[in-house]
């Protein structure tokens, strides 16, 4: 997941400007050590960023089970 994020920052968002990127991690993960260390992880991989973690809700987690975990981004565009 981190190596294609990689490639979509390098390829799909080359031309986004740094501060409109947002960098998250989320998972189905019971242990909150375990989720802040895949935020971490996620983290060291992109230090430019300030990578945030969000918890999956249960209609997710009934599909998944516990310790599933994903990674994404968003641009984020001016208020307008």
């Amino acid at each position: 997941m981190i190596e294609a994020l990689k490639h979509d920052l390098e390829t799909r968002f080359a031309d986004v400007p740094k501060e409109k990127i947002r960098v998250a991690t989320a998972g189905t993960i019971e242990d909150p050590a375990d989720a802040e260390n895949w935020r971490l992880a996620v983290q060291e991989a992109f230090p430019e960023y300030e990578v945030y973690y969000m918890p999956l809700s249960c209609s997710i987690a009934c599909h998944t089970g516990i310790g599933a975990v994903g990674i994404g981004t968003i641009v984020v565009e001016e208020n307008r």
